[in-house]
């Protein structure tokens, strides 16, 4: 079953995450430079999305770290940002740089329990394609030293997009949407700290993949982006065993299918997708 969690809910809006803490949903609003949050409306009737925060760029990917705070992966400052109400709008800058060259633009991001974070480095759509394979996936680890930037990947993908931490294994492995190659990959450790990545799942039709959530059983949730009439009448949430089977194929009104997460409960999935600007709630099969 499908429905509208919240409509009209900012300027081509992506990457809705759950903070654990508190149930609120937070995602951005890549046309405006929002980090906004859904929460129950005070007076009973329903949930609601607020302006939480702003990057003052073009913010594509959320994520709350385990104490709280909320970074960013913004396109316009190339950077990843720490973005908090304090602030009066001015983004932290946290990383922009690797070995003196700076990223293309971070598109999503995501911290495990330790408070590691991933992140994908794709630039704009059309900035790393098949033509120009050159986006990179890459995480930021506490050393002895203090704090280590690291690729997984580096100059190598058609445009990496949504990352997600496998939930079965304890985040020891993950997966990255490579959209303009239309697949899935996986990155695995092997010895602890040394990761590899493989193809884990080719699709066919539409452009790709944007945005993936694995549950605590290994069901891996894949949201499709599409454009114009291509895409039908509305967007592919494809649902994959553990082994990579498809088992079902799921949809939510719309093509562009732009951040996908799952409730904490994990009964539901929060899919935000760009040209009706809503936010759906789905019911996991």
């Amino acid at each position: 079953m499908t429905s509208i969690l919240v409509e009209q809910a900012g300027s081509n809006i992506a990457s809705p995450v759950v903070d654990r803490e508190s149930g609120n949903i937070f995602y951005v609003g890549q046309g405006s430079g929002e980090v906004c949050v859904v929460t129950e409306a005070e007076d009973g009737g329903g949930p609601e999305a607020t302006v939480w925060g702003q990057s003052r760029g073009m913010p594509s990917g959320v994520a709350v770290d385990p104490s709280g705070d909320i970074y960013v992966a913004d396109l316009a400052h190339c950077a990843i940002v720490n973005v908090s109400p304090e602030q009066d709008g001015e983004a932290r800058v946290v990383v922009r740089v690797y070995e003196e060259r700076p990223f293309k633009g971070p598109n999503s991001l995501v911290f495990d329990a330790e408070g590691t974070m991933y992140f994908t480095d794709s630039g704009p759509m059309g900035e790393t394609g098949l033509a120009n394979p050159t986006g990179s996936v890459f995480c930021i680890t506490q050393g002895p030293g203090g704090q280590m930037l690291k690729p997984l990947a580096l100059n190598c993908l058609a445009h990496p997009a949504g990352i997600a931490l496998n939930g079965a294994d304890g985040g020891r492995s993950l997966f990255v949407c490579e959209t303009m190659a239309n697949r899935l990959l996986r990155f695995f450790q092997q010895p602890t700290g040394v990761f590899h990545f493989s193809v884990f799942k080719q699709f066919a039709g539409g452009v790709g993949p944007s945005c993936v959530a694995v549950d605590s059983r290994g069901v891996i949730f894949v949201g499709h982006y599409d454009v114009g009439s291509a895409a039908g009448s509305g967007g592919r949430i494809t649902v994959l065993s553990p082994e990579g089977n498809i088992d079902v194929e799921l949809q939510v009104p719309g093509p562009q299918i732009t951040g996908i997460c799952l409730s904490a409960d994990e009964q539901e999935l929060f899919v935000t997708e760009s040209t009706t600007d809503a936010i759906f709630r789905v019911a996991v099969p």
